[in-house]
């Protein structure tokens, strides 16, 4: 059973934030030597507030997350973006944290995500969207005197249901969907 998770599971969380059309990420440019003068101030006003995640920036938010939490075996930040009743996330991170903690490890370089096309967009409150990406080779060791196992990667397509939780998007469910 652990392993089948580990076959479903690793590929997904692999996602890493690209867009669309760049495969690599994006990295802002290096504040300047000289600042430039300004009549506006960086910060907003109090009466401004700031623009809500959308539902696509948060998925790939999640799969950030969720990628330094397999190569790290820290959860905590995983499963905050998480529903408690998101029950593959919850074995996700259990599996995870079960090889770190018998000095097992998981590297991965993640997903290029491809597109994510909304099922609902009508809804509001809840979201599915498909999600289309190409997985990296992912090497994991489920525990110390484990053997060093390996995930081929590929091309992959996942369902992701989500919640809205005031102004928070959360995941509360996921699937690897066949191709």
């Amino acid at each position: 059973m652990q392993r089948f998770l580990v076959a479903l599971a690793v590929p997904l969380v692999l996602l890493v934030s690209c867009s669309d059309d760049d495969p690599e990420p994006i990295l802002a440019p290096s504040p300047s030597s000289t600042p430039t003068p300004t009549t506006e101030s960086a910060e907003p006003s109090p009466t401004e507030s700031a623009e809500p995640e959308s539902p696509e920036a948060f998925i790939r938010r999640w799969n950030e997350v969720g990628t330094e939490m397999q190569n790290t075996g820290e959860t905590e930040a995983f499963l905050a973006l998480s529903a408690k009743s998101c029950q593959p996330c919850q074995d996700l991170a259990e599996v995870v944290s079960g090889y770190f903690d018998a000095g097992g490890y998981v590297e991965t370089g993640g997903l290029t995500i491809k597109s994510i096309r909304p099922l609902n967009p009508g809804e509001t409150g809840s979201a599915e969207f498909i999600v289309s990406a190409v997985s990296t080779p992912t090497e994991y060791k489920e525990s110390r005197s484990g053997d060093s196992q390996t995930l081929p990667g590929g091309k992959a397509e996942f369902r992701f249901v989500l919640t809205q939780r005031q102004s928070e998007w959360l995941v509360t469910d996921y699937l690897q969907r066949a191709l």
